[in-house]
C-alpha cells in the first residue's frame, strides 16, 4: 500500500510563509492489512500535527535554536557507577551531601546544547510514529485484531530529505548506478544486536 501527500502547514506571522514538505510512504501489513489501511490514512497526520508544534521556529530563520538543559557529572574524573558507589557509601555513613542526609546535596552543573532545526524534525517523525504505534495498539486491543505492519515514509521539508521507518522495510536511493542506503530494516536480530550493544 502507498500513499503520497502534500502538505501545508499554515503559520501566519508577519506575512512569512507556510511550511509545505511532500510526504511518501510504503506499508506492508502483516497477518492482515488492518494495521496498514489504518496508518496509511492517518500517520501523516500524527506527522503534520508534530511538525506543527515547531513550525514557528522552522519558519523562522532567524530565531535562535531551542536550547536544552543535559546534566553534567558532578566529577568528570568518577565513572558514573563509582560515583553512584561513593554517594551510596556516603550515605550509609551519613556523610554530609549524600543522598538521605539532612544537609543540602551538591551543586549540580548542567550544560546547555542547541537543537537543530534537523533535530526537530526528526523528533516530530519519531513521535509520530510512537503515536501511531499506540493508536494501531488501542484498536487491535479493541476490535480484538491481529496482525501488524511495516512503514516506510519520506519526507521532503525545506529542501531536506527525512527517511523512518519500522519494521523490516528500509529506502535506498540509486544515484549513478550507485545504492546508498537511506535507512535500517528493523528485526528481531538486529534488534537483538542493537540492544546488546547498548
Amino acid at each position: 500500500m502507498m500513499s503520497w501527500m502534500y502538505f501545508v502547514l499554515p503559520y501566519i506571522q508577519d506575512g512569512s510563509e507556510d511550511l509545505t514538505f511532500h510526504y511518501w510512504a510504503l506499508f506492508d501489513g502483516h497477518a492482515g492489512s488492518g494495521a496498514a489501511v489504518m496508518a496509511s490514512r492517518l500517520l501523516h497526520h500524527h506527522i503534520a500535527l508534530h511538525l506543527q508544534e515547531v513550525t514557528e521556529i522552522l519558519c523562522t530563520p532567524n530565531l535562535l535554536p531551542p536550547t536544552c538543559l543535559d546534566e553534567e557529572p558532578v566529577n568528570h574524573l568518577l565513572s558514573a557507577t563509582s560515583h553512584r558507589a561513593l554517594s551510596r557509601a556516603a550515605s550509609l555513613r551519613g556523610a554530609a551531601g549524600a543522598p538521605g542526609s539532612p544537609s543540602t546535596p551538591p551543586t549540580r552543573f548542567f550544560t546547555e546544547k542547541k537543537v537543530s532545526q534537523e533535530s526537530l524534525v526528526i523528533g516530530a517523525i519519531e513521535n509520530a510514529f510512537k503515536d501511531m504505534d499506540m493508536q494501531i495498539e488501542k484498536e487491535k486491543a479493541s476490535f480484538n485484531i491481529s496482525g501488524g505492519c511495516t512503514a516506510l515514509m519520506v519526507a521532503c521539508l525545506q529542501g531536506k530529505l527525512y527517511v523512518g521507518n519500522a519494521g523490516d522495510s528500509r529506502a535506498i536511493i540509486i544515484r549513478a548506478g550507485e545504492v546508498y542506503p537511506m535507512s535500517a530494516e528493523f528485526t528481531p536480530e538486529s534488534e537483538r544486536q542493537r540492544l546488546q550493544f547498548l
